[in-house]
């Protein structure tokens, strides 16, 4: 799931009522932030990195280049409350690293070490992209090589003054990419739609398999099963961009426009 800064939940179960606060969790530290999830992300299907039969990631093969816009719904919501980066009691404390809502996630092969890229209508709309090196998370070994506009994640601390949250977000170098003459990464939401554009360049290895999927949350309540229809129109560019090493694209100045490398006959 691709799952955007801006975090949620229902006050004390009133469904009429919402908590919102802002960390990039799982996708990075926890740090000082209220913890979104309710297992507290026990992800075993990205938390070893064990891809068998090679992962979608590597150190060896050539680079993807793609990009595509997605379509969907969102269920409707009622924000009563906004917390930037907690619930409960509050201090002074250091939230964490994070995209602002609306702009690229760097998504941390934690969470699973298979993704590529993608959309999602949460936290306002996110575009995502694996994450350019390590994981935050030790327990995943491998690194994953990616090029991607990314000016930076912001920083977010609190500072309790006269029993008065204050808030402040400082840019900073955490997790920043560069792609030169990349297309725009945007996502933009209506009622009912969602619209957006993600590209980038990821090292693949050999004999990998692309897969495009499509996600939906469902719900389940007294009366039975609730489930989200939605339609989607796709389009997705690939290319192959390069035989050589990912770094390639730092030292010799290519970027998003630049003409492949590999041989015109594949």
């Amino acid at each position: 799931m691709i799952h955007g800064p801006l975090q949620w939940e229902f006050n004390k179960g009133d469904r009429t009522k919402k908590d919102t606060w802002n960390t990039a969790y799982p996708h990075e530290a926890l740090y000082s932030a209220s913890n979104p999830t309710v297992f507290n992300a026990n992800y075993s299907s990205g938390a070893t990195s064990n891809r068998g039969g090679g992962g979608v990631f590597g150190s060896q093969g050539g680079t993807f280049g793609g990009g595509g816009s997605f379509g969907g719904r969102r269920p409707a919501g009622n924000s009563n409350t906004s917390l930037p980066g907690y619930r409960g009691r509050r201090s002074n404390a250091f939230l964490g690293y994070m995209p602002k809502p609306g702009e690229l996630l760097a998504y941390d092969p934690w969470v699973n070490g298979d993704f590529i890229m993608g959309l999602s209508t949460l936290s306002g709309g996110t575009p995502a992209i694996i994450k350019n090196g390590y994981s935050w998370n030790k327990s995943v070994a491998d690194k994953y090589n990616a090029r991607y506009d990314e000016k930076g994640y912001w920083r977010l601390d609190r500072e309790r003054v006269d029993s008065t949250d204050n808030y402040k977000y400082t840019q900073t170098g955490f997790n920043k990419n560069t792609l030169k003459d990349s297309p725009a990464n945007a996502c933009s939401l209506t009622d009912k739609s969602m619209t957006g554009v993600v590209s980038g360049i990821v090292e693949l290895k050999r004999n990998d398999v692309l897969m495009l999927k499509a996600l939906s949350r469902h719900w389940t309540s007294e009366s039975g099963e609730v489930y989200y229809n939605f339609d989607c129109d796709v389009v997705v560019e690939i290319e192959a961009y390069s035989p050589n090493s990912i770094e390639s694209v730092d030292y010799q100045n290519r970027g998003w426009n630049s003409p492949t490398e590999f041989d015109v006959d594949l």
